[in-house]
C-alpha cells in the first residue's frame, strides 16, 4: 500500500515536471548569463544558480499557463502531455502555476533586485501570451520571439549595447519566430479544432518554411566560416545548420505520421545556437 501511494507521488512529480518544460527556462538562463558575460559582469556561482532558478521558475509558470489554456487543443495537437492524458490534474496545475510565478518573483527580488522590471515583464509575460496572444495568428510568434530575445538584454546592456548584441538578439528573435512558425504548421489541426486561428493557410508550406530559413541557415554559415570560433563553438555552429536542414527536410513528412519531428529538431538547434553564441561573446 506504501509503495502504491509512492509510486503514485513520484508519477504526479514527473507529470509535473515534464509540464514546466524546465529545458527551455534552461535555454533562457543560458542566454540570459551569456548576455550578462558580455556586458562584463561577474557573478558568483550561488548568485549566478539562484538567476537561473529565477528564469527557470518563471518559464515553467508561463508553460503551465499556456497548458492551461491550451487543453482542448492539446487534446488533438500533444495529447500525451501531462494535463489532456490526465497525468497532472488541472487544480494541480494551476498551484503549480502559481508557485512557480510567485517563487521565481521573490527570488528575482533576492538575487538580482536591480532586474525588478525585467521579472515583472516575463513574470506577466507568460500568462499574457496564453490571453492574449494565443491563436491570434503571427501576435502569438512575434510575443514569444520577443520574450524569449529580451533575456539576452538585460545583462549585455550593463555597458551599452553595439553592433554584435543588436545582431545576435535579430538572430535569436528570428529564430524562435520561425520555430513557433513550424510549431504553428505543426499544431494546425488542434488550433482549428479549439477555435484558434491557424498560421497554416494555404499553398506549399514546406516551401514558405524553407524560404523563412535561409537567413538564419546563411547568417549561422558565415558566423561559422569566418569567426575566429574556438572548436566546439563551430561544432555548435554546424550542428546548428544540420538541425535546421533536417527539420526542413522532415516537414513534408511530418505532416503526415511524426508531426513535431521538425519542432523537436528546430529545439534542438536551439542549444546548439546557444552553444555558437556563447562562442561569440564569452
Amino acid at each position: 500500500m506504501i509503495r502504491t501511494v509512492r509510486h503514485a507521488a513520484a508519477s504526479r512529480a514527473v507529470a509535473l515536471l515534464q509540464a514546466m518544460r524546465l529545458h527551455n527556462g534552461l535555454a533562457c538562463a543560458l542566454l540570459a548569463l551569456a548576455g550578462l558575460w558580455h556586458g562584463g559582469a561577474t557573478l558568483e556561482p550561488a548568485r549566478a544558480a539562484s538567476l537561473v532558478l529565477v528564469i527557470l521558475l518563471l518559464a515553467a509558470a508561463a508553460h503551465l499557463a499556456n497548458d492551461i489554456v491550451d487543453l482542448t487543443a492539446d487534446r488533438t495537437n500533444r495529447p500525451r502531455r501531462p494535463l489532456p492524458s490526465r497525468r497532472l490534474s488541472l487544480p494541480a496545475a494551476r498551484r503549480a502555476f502559481l508557485a512557480s510565478l510567485t517563487g521565481g518573483a521573490l527570488l528575482g527580488g533576492l538575487t538580482l533586485p536591480q532586474w525588478w522590471p525585467w521579472y515583472l515583464f516575463w513574470a506577466a509575460a507568460g500568462p499574457g501570451y496564453s490571453l492574449l496572444a494565443k491563436g491570434r495568428g503571427w501576435r502569438g510568434p512575434l510575443w514569444t520571439a520577443g520574450v524569449i530575445a529580451s533575456c539576452y538584454l538585460p545583462g549585455a546592456a550593463l555597458n551599452g549595447l553595439d553592433i554584435l548584441d543588436a545582431t545576435l538578439f535579430i538572430m535569436v528573435f528570428y529564430f524562435i519566430l520561425f520555430r513557433e512558425y513550424v510549431k504553428g504548421l505543426e499544431d494546425a489541426p488542434g488550433d482549428m479544432f479549439a477555435g484558434y486561428r491557424s498560421l497554416a493557410g494555404s499553398g506549399d508550406l514546406a516551401r514558405r518554411a524553407v524560404l523563412l530559413a535561409l537567413p538564419l541557415a546563411a547568417v549561422a554559415a558565415l558566423t561559422v566560416m569566418r569567426e575566429p570560433l574556438v572548436g566546439w563553438g563551430r561544432i555548435a555552429g554546424a550542428g546548428f545548420v544540420l538541425c535546421l536542414a533536417a527539420a526542413l527536410l522532415s516537414l513534408p513528412a511530418g505532416r503526415r505520421r511524426h508531426r513535431h519531428l521538425a519542432g523537436s529538431l528546430l529545439k534542438l538547434g536551439a542549444f546548439c545556437g546557444l552553444g555558437l553564441l556563447w562562442g561569440l561573446v564569452v
